[in-house]
């Protein structure tokens, strides 16, 4: 006899409990927004997962733990909300000590190096948490070896941080023009 446990693993991804709220942002998904792969329109509206991506995800979050359990002399899992304006811009550092920000990727392929939203995530983390540098790493176990791989570095760059928010700031603007006309003229609740 087995134990199903696809249904309870769709419902803790699929339910994780943080709806989207208008002018708030992740880091992890303002990208997304900003080369239009997540939509206006559609923004607020609850994602759910199908059983390999959750999967995935689920996978992703323990291989993160196993990493950080290794690192503790790092600060682990540390979140940071910032004002800008009327956004509100939200962080989760996987690693941080006075000196970086590191952000783990755990796909199950080997990057030789970072994709652009991950370059683009962990620079957004340089100014939330104030570090000079951010590096995206992924563990690789070698031989009977285990390490970090570097595949990406960014630095601070304050002026980077203004333009891309105010990029965020239009897109922000058509969300809040979208849900305040609702479907049929109606008005959306969308706080």
């Amino acid at each position: 006899m087995n134990i199903s446990l696809k249904e309870k693993l769709l419902k803790s991804i699929n339910n994780d409990g943080h709806p989207k709220k208008l002018h708030r942002y992740s880091c992890s998904n303002i990208y997304a927004l900003l080369q239009g792969w997540e939509k206006p329109e559609t923004y607020l509206e609850p994602k759910t997962f199908d059983f390999l991506n959750a999967y995935r995800m689920w996978q992703g979050k323990w291989k993160h733990q196993q990493v950080q359990s290794l690192m503790p002399e790092y600060e682990q899992e540390i979140k940071v909300v910032k004002e800008v304006g009327n956004l509100t811009i939200v962080g989760m550092a996987d690693l941080i000590n006075d000196e970086e920000v590191i952000e783990i990727k755990t796909s199950e392929k080997l990057h030789t190096k970072a994709k652009a939203w991950h370059l683009h995530q962990c620079k957004l983390y340089c100014i939330l948490f104030d570090r000079p540098v951010g590096r995206i790493v992924q563990p690789v176990k070698s031989g009977d070896s285990l390490y970090l791989k570097v595949i990406g570095e960014v630095k601070k760059d304050p002026k980077w941080f203004a333009r891309e928010m105010e990029k965020l700031k239009v897109i922000d603007d058509k969300i809040t023009e979208h849900y305040a006309k609702g479907i049929n003229g109606v008005s959306k609740r969308t706080q």
